[in-house]
């Protein structure tokens, strides 16, 4: 994602459903390893670069906690990660990169060029050049597909989890991921998760 974004040292980096501030650090790790930043940009990084959206109160906490201990905000100065919820208000370019797509953290790692064509289609040098790839009729199984926000506004609780590429799986059952993908794939997530709060527990230790 940062790749796409491509932030540049002054501009204001938004994430309307921010989670724990993943995005964030990596945006800040991006900006200080790419750029030779002087001392206002640095005061600006820290105090007046990002801005969140994020409902779960406790998912907020941890990515306030996560973005303080990366020397992002103050303890007892203004937020940047606000408790509004946030919606999109105009169209929106969105990929379904998860439909007949399996990886695992192990045996079949997500890799930076497996999100290329992704890249290119987002084109972050020229935003007004994005073209979707999904057509009803053309091109069904496109995975680069653009929707109104009127569109996303009739959606059940107006939801954003989107997909509208046939899951091989369901049609075909000769087709399914190998279980032990599946095994590994569920145990995978389970220790991704604990390791986070791991690491988090371990940086509250040291402070």
């Amino acid at each position: 994602m940062v790749e796409c974004m491509a932030p540049e040292p002054g501009k204001t980096i938004a994430d309307p459903a921010c989670g724990t501030g993943g995005f964030f650090l990596a945006a800040y790790d991006y900006l200080v390893k790419t750029y030779k930043l002087d001392k206002d940009q640095k005061a600006s990084l820290k105090n007046g670069t990002f801005h969140g959206n994020e409902i779960v109160a406790g998912t907020r906490r941890l990515c306030l906690m996560n973005l303080f201990l990366h020397n992002i905000g103050e303890i007892d100065g203004e937020s940047c990660v606000s408790a509004a919820d946030s919606l999109v208000a105009q169209p929106s370019k969105t990929v379904d990169y998860r439909t007949n797509i399996h990886h695992t953290l192990k045996r079949k790692t997500l890799r930076l060029e497996d999100l290329h064509e992704f890249i290119n289609l987002y084109n972050p040098s020229n935003r007004h050049k994005r073209k979707e790839t999904w057509h009803a009729d053309k091109n069904p199984d496109g995975r680069w597909r653009k929707f109104t926000y009127d569109e996303l506004a009739a959606r059940d609780k107006t939801s954003l989890d989107l997909f509208w590429l046939k899951d091989d799986s369901l049609a075909d059952l000769d087709n399914l991921p190998e279980p032990v993908d599946l095994a590994e794939e569920i145990i995978d997530n389970i220790e991704a998760g604990l390791n986070s709060y791991r690491t988090v527990a371990a940086l509250l230790q040291t402070q």
